[in-house]
């Protein structure tokens, strides 16, 4: 993926966390439908990441150009990219600081990871089927981590400890932690996004609200639970990638444990916050171009040094996209004209040193005699890059055939993608 790709891409996933958390402050903060709460979390987070990843171009369908006397259709030919080699002194300093800051945070989870790791290893195990209750003699707060229960029972009354267990099993069961991996991972690419943290924290804070609700539905002595939950939450130092007794959580989990009944209309405002948020993403995912067919790339390296400058002249008569005999191209088919763009097109010095590369979309009419003519570029990248794929065009003029439509030569419009690509 180019440098610009990469920019574009990194850019569109940030303004989707970002209407992501924009809809959960308008409709979902309030929300004591927990599971909906995380769910829209989730689901929105995935959404911005997946759909500028797989999006395909929207197409505009132009059927005619109006002029006076004519009306132009177009005939698509498959793409073919052309590449140039990059000497690597013009990577983008975006992306070297960028990088940086991201091995950081990837170094961060790995080294979290690596202390649970640690942790684990030195401690006391106790199996319960796939739960595993992990003693340990350090002074932090008791949390949880896929199906592990870290715990000090040294530095929890003997009333609290089956609260804490039935607290951190209920993060178990509700497959918590690979909420917070993904997230962790998360932050190594959006970090910029101030946003993204914001959403991470109010995630956390659905997962804590969960778990309580979950022990909850088991015991009916409310205050003795809440009186376990802040005894636990000023007790030690937690680590970060765990489902902990977090003190700024307390007061917020007491809140929450005081509504006895849930909001109504929970499905309606996960609903329409869904509805929008999955249109505005696939808006801002979505790129929009020139209709085409189903395109198929070749990669290939021009060498040549120049193009023959074509003399245009308006074009007399209808113009066809598809007639009973196509224009023929040195005697083949397209795919020959392919070839010869290929070994013809040359990739500008200034646009390669600059790092400019994108598709130029080619628009030109094969007349009735046989010429190239209204050369034209309808969706550009640079002026060296829209120039050069006008160029090797023009340059294919006295190669082609005219088609015919009824035994009579006519001419024919076609339009030409060429992508130009940095290696």
């Amino acid at each position: 993926m180019e440098a610009l790709q990469i920019l574009s891409y990194l850019l569109k996933v940030s303004i989707g966390v970002t209407i992501v958390w924009l809809l959960w402050q308008a409709f979902m903060r309030r929300e004591n439908n927990f599971a909906l709460s995380r769910l829209f979390i989730l689901l929105g987070v995935a959404l911005s990441v997946i759909l500028p990843a797989i999006a395909p171009e929207i197409s505009i369908t132009s059927n005619s150009i109006i002029s006076t006397q004519q009306e132009f259709y177009m005939v698509k030919l498959k793409e073919i990219t052309v590449t140039a080699q990059n000497n690597g002194a013009n990577i983008p300093w975006f992306l070297l600081g960028y990088g940086a800051i991201s091995l950081f945070f990837a170094f961060r989870f790995n080294r979290r990871l690596a202390s649970i790791v640690a942790l684990y290893s030195k401690a006391n195990k106790q199996r319960n089927g796939s739960w595993v209750i992990v003693n340990h003699q350090r002074d932090i707060p008791p949390f949880s981590f896929l199906n592990l229960c870290f715990i000090n029972k040294k530095n929890i009354p003997n009333s609290s400890i089956q609260d804490v267990l039935d607290h951190e099993k209920a993060h178990f069961s509700k497959l918590h932690s690979l909420d917070i991996i993904l997230f962790e991972i998360l932050s190594v690419f959006q970090w910029f996004n101030p946003l993204f943290w914001q959403l991470k924290k109010r995630l956390i804070e659905v997962h804590e609200f969960q778990a309580d609700e979950g022990v909850l539905r088991k015991r009916v002595d409310l205050y003795a639970y809440q009186e376990s939950i802040v005894s636990l939450a000023f007790n030690g130092i937690a680590l970060p990638i765990g489902n902990c007794f977090n003190k700024s959580l307390t007061l917020k989990r007491l809140a929450m444990m005081n509504l006895n009944e849930k909001r109504k209309g929970a499905v309606i405002r996960f609903s329409l916050s869904l509805m929008i948020l999955g249109s505005l993403l696939f808006t801002i995912a979505c790129e929009k171009a020139p209709e085409t067919s189903e395109l198929e790339e070749v990669v290939v390296t021009a060498k040549s040094e120049g193009a023959t400058e074509v003399q245009e002249s308006p074009v007399d008569g209808e113009v066809f996209v598809v007639v009973e005999k196509m224009p023929k191209f040195d005697g083949g088919d397209a795919n020959e004209f392919r070839k010869f763009i290929a070994q013809n097109v040359v990739y500008p010095k200034v646009a390669a040193e600059q790092g400019i590369q994108g598709r130029v979309f080619v628009q030109f009419i094969i007349t009735k005699t046989g010429n190239v003519s209204n050369v034209k570029v309808i969706r550009g990248v640079a002026t060296s890059l829209d120039q050069a794929a006008v160029d090797v065009v023009k340059l294919s003029d006295g190669y082609w055939t005219p088609g015919y439509q009824r035994g009579e030569a006519v001419n024919v419009s076609y339009t030409f993608p060429i992508i130009f690509v940095l290696q």
